[in-house]
């Protein structure tokens, strides 16, 4: 992990002219859009900002006037994810290449480089599910492999597992605090899919959630990587086993879980038992996604 100590600019407005030119490629004299939206988008915990994760760089718009700020972290582009810290401080993004960096907000400053363990030729990884914990000490994020079945010809790319890790980003190492690897999905005609994993960090950052191994959550102590205990989702019919989403109560004590059909339910972690059974909340058996949350003082 590498740490800079450089500054950067703060930042300013741009109009549409000025984009246009901004960080262009060497022989390049324009710009004609702004990239492909390869990592998604998030917005600040305040709800004032936008960033935007695109093939060509980070943008970030002001919501208050509605205009673009800036473009950055445009050395390599490729951006495959990208989240907010709870206190709005940190950004972070990942890359196709597996990098994670984590700037500051107030001044776009590189506060940390995580790279990617040395990988074999004809295989790559990509940086997704990037997480912080609520106090924003700890960053987990996922590696998603893909291998060349044939050469190097993207079309011909097959997923052979996921690599997740927690790190503690602060302390400025490369060794993260715990790691796991999950094998692909299977699903039919023979394809395996590695893009719904999700995990989730307990309020006290003591506890992430995980998907573990195909239809299967489990619970872990951050800082000494103690197994605390693991249920099975498969609560659906759909070709989509296993779950959509996973969020922890502010107490802890519960982990609530959506699949890709349209039921939800919830565990309790402290005895290992299934707390609220599979419920559908939904009629219309196309609803695929659904986003969980709990209000503040946990009961509902």
């Amino acid at each position: 992990m590498e740490n800079r100590g450089t500054v950067t600019p703060e930042l300013k407005s741009l109009d549409h002219k000025e984009m246009s030119t901004l960080e262009l490629p060497e022989g390049a004299i324009t710009r004609l859009g702004r990239g492909w939206i390869s990592g998604g988008m998030a917005f600040s915990p305040d709800g004032m900002h936008l960033v935007v994760a695109t093939t060509i760089g980070c943008h970030w718009y002001d919501l208050n006037t509605m205009r673009f700020r800036r473009l950055w972290n445009t050395e390599r582009g490729m951006l495959s994810d990208i989240t907010f810290s709870h206190d709005r401080e940190w950004i972070a993004i990942g890359n196709w290449d597996g990098d994670v960096k984590i700037w500051d907000t107030q001044t776009l400053q590189c506060a940390a480089h995580i790279k990617p363990p040395n990988k074999p030729k004809a295989v790559r990884v990509s940086a997704y599910n990037l997480l912080f914990s609520q106090d924003a000490q700890y960053l987990t994020f996922s590696h998603l492999i893909k291998r060349f079945s044939e050469g190097t010809d993207p079309r011909r790319m097959k997923s052979i597992g996921r690599h997740y890790s927690v790190y503690d980003w602060q302390a400025n190492t490369d060794i993260p605090v715990s790691s796991f690897n999950v094998p692909p999905k299977p699903i039919r005609r023979g394809y395996s899919s590695l893009t719904h994993f999700p995990k989730a960090f307990s309020s006290d950052g003591n506890l992430v959630a995980y998907t573990s191994a195909p239809n299967l959550t489990s619970v872990m102590h951050v800082k000494t990587g103690k197994h605390i205990t693991e249920f099975p989702d498969d609560y659906t019919d759909r070709q989509w086993k296993g779950c959509y989403k996973l969020v922890f109560s502010p107490c802890g004590k519960y982990l609530a879980a959506c699949n890709h059909g349209n039921k939800f339910h919830v565990w309790n972690v402290q005895n290992g038992t299934l707390e609220i059974p599979p419920t559908e909340y939904m009629e219309n058996r196309q609803i695929s996604k659904s986003l969980l949350t709990y209000t503040a003082d946990g009961t509902l």
